[in-house]
């Protein structure tokens, strides 16, 4: 089947959103919707490494960007410290501002989970958001 967010008539959802994203970051991290909460895992060498978790509304839609010089897609915090983070190895926890998704990208890639993470982050931060806009244009 078709990865959502390509061209299709039908309002995109925020389970097309985060297939979309789970299937260009795999290997790097995993998105989950946990009732309205957003769990990213992140994984080195196949292992767990951190879980970031924020409520979707926590985070703001309008600065989702991709930062060259770090390699990563990055998403912030409206207010800050909303993200909670737990890492495995050594055992720390901590409250943290921003989320950075690190991966060699390709340009179409990067608006493409730009969109995506856009698109998400929307519909938890106003309920009549809609868009059928494809993530890759």
């Amino acid at each position: 089947s078709a990865l959502p967010g390509f061209s299709q008539k039908a309002d995109l959802t925020a389970e097309d959103a985060i297939r979309y994203i789970n299937e260009k970051i795999k290997g790097i991290a995993e998105i989950k919707n946990e009732r309205g909460e957003m769990v990213i895992t992140f994984y080195e060498k196949g292992k767990l490494n951190r879980t970031d978790k924020v409520p979707f509304e926590k985070l703001n839609p309008e600065m989702v960007e991709y930062f060259p010089d770090e390699k990563a897609i990055v998403l912030k915090c409206i207010e800050k410290d909303c993200i909670d983070r737990k890492i495995t190895r050594p055992k720390t926890y901590g409250q943290f501002s921003r989320i950075s998704i690190s991966g060699d990208f390709d340009k179409k890639t990067q608006m493409g989970l730009i969109h995506a993470f856009e698109h998400l982050l929307m519909l938890f931060y106003d309920t009549k958001y809609k868009s059928n806009k494809a993530f890759e244009r």
